[in-house]
């Protein structure tokens, strides 16, 4: 988690500074991004209003209306901002216990009608294991994200229900050209490159990295004596006091941490991120060129690969900007390719299975095709 860094750096840089207009320098650091947001209550916005506080800005709505000018919502506007800051954050918010990371609505295309009903086949890479189960028993995981998750899941939904649609389009080659399709194409590959357990591990690492950091950056700085004796009354007589002092400064963003609160904020910033870099890159569409070949969909099926290195995937350093291009199958016949070329492209038999090697190869533990694809003696060659 980036942001508990971010405003460690901005009160070493500025805790002495003096107020302007009457605004406090925490609040002062967010003006740009209250201005930037726009009425669009994109999660950048929310989550930095956990920086100073949601009591704090409020304390202040007046002053940053006339700070903001033009660019301001209005005092109504900042204070739904404020509103939905607190909300996204709220513990008594709906829940959804089972989210799956795979859109259901994906899973649905690699589905077929079998004697036991219409199913997919899940291969365990690890176990070396087989199952036929229906879309809505694969792919998710139980409070993935633990807090505010009925509004997320409501905010993805709005890209997957129009994942039919340009799929359709897709198969017969009028996607690619329509900005609309092409925009869904995108957001479909951003949401699964977001929405994996990989996220919520480096989420949780950066959080440990960024809160030594803040420590460390702050620990000699008068903010921390300052935090120190605002919560004791004394003076800090060495470092331990000091640590006292920066872990009661920081200690509505930990719980906020603790809880699952701040990851609700940053999936719905990834999202929003991903999605914006996404949309300056070419899209296309790959299909097997042999019609007896076809794709599979693993755990994780969004993957960025540098083509000059082979590396692929979050666990080899390849992200959203330095990945070459990013992949995912949507359909048997269809992949997904952003950031190398646009249009439609028939692909060979080797390509084929290079990408359903990808897949297989980063799962993190299943693999799922149509039951009659007959892939598992190469499943257990692409992953011993």
């Amino acid at each position: 988690m980036s942001y508990l860094w971010q405003l460690a750096l901005r009160i070493r840089a500025g805790w002495e500074a003096r107020s302007v207009n009457g605004l406090p320098p925490a609040i002062q650091w967010i003006l740009p991004i209250l201005a930037e947001d726009q009425g669009r209550f994109r999660a950048k916005t929310l989550e930095n209003i956990h920086g100073p506080g949601p009591v704090a800005i409020r304390q202040h709505l007046n002053l940053i209306d006339a700070a903001l000018g033009a660019d301001s919502p209005g005092l109504t506007g900042l204070e739904a901002l404020v509103a939905a800051a607190e909300t996204a954050v709220d513990m008594s918010q709906p829940r959804r216990t089972r989210q799956h990371l795979t859109s259901q609505v994906v899973f649905k295309q690699f589905v077929e009608s079998t004697w036991k009903g219409n199913v997919l086949t899940r291969y365990d890479v690890i176990k070396h294991t087989i199952e036929d189960l229906g879309p809505y028993g694969v792919g998710y995981i139980d409070e993935f994200v633990p807090i505010d998750s009925e509004a997320i899941e409501n905010l993805w939904g709005i890209t997957e229900s129009k994942i039919p649609g340009t799929i359709a389009a897709a198969t017969t080659r009028t996607a690619i050209g329509d900005p609309g399709h092409e925009a869904i194409l995108r957001q479909v590959v951003a949401l699964h490159f977001v929405r994996h357990p990989q996220v919520l591990e480096a989420h949780e690492k950066g959080w440990d990295t960024a809160r030594q950091d803040s420590i460390d950056r702050l620990l000699w700085t008068s903010f921390a004596a300052d935090a120190f004796r605002q919560r004791t009354g004394l003076v800090p007589a060495g470092p331990e006091a000091r640590r006292m002092g920066l872990d009661a400064a920081q200690e509505r963003l930990i719980k906020l941490h603790e809880n699952g609160a701040l990851f609700r904020l940053t999936a719905q910033r990834l999202f929003e991120l991903i999605g914006d870099r996404f949309g300056a890159r070419p899209v296309a569409i790959w299909m097997p060129a042999n019609p007896n070949k076809e794709f599979l969909i693993g755990d994780m099926p969004a993957i960025g690969r540098i083509l000059s290195t082979g590396a692929a995937g979050v666990g080899e350093d390849v992200g959203a900007d330095n990945a070459d291009q990013i992949l995912m199958p949507i359909t048997p016949s269809l992949t997904i390719v952003i950031g190398s070329s646009e249009g439609y492209r028939a692909i060979s038999d080797a390509d084929v299975d290079e990408l359903n090697q990808l897949q297989v190869r980063k799962a993190a533990q299943y693999v799922h095709y149509r039951p009659s694809a007959g892939f598992a003696t190469d499943l257990r060659a692409w992953r011993p």
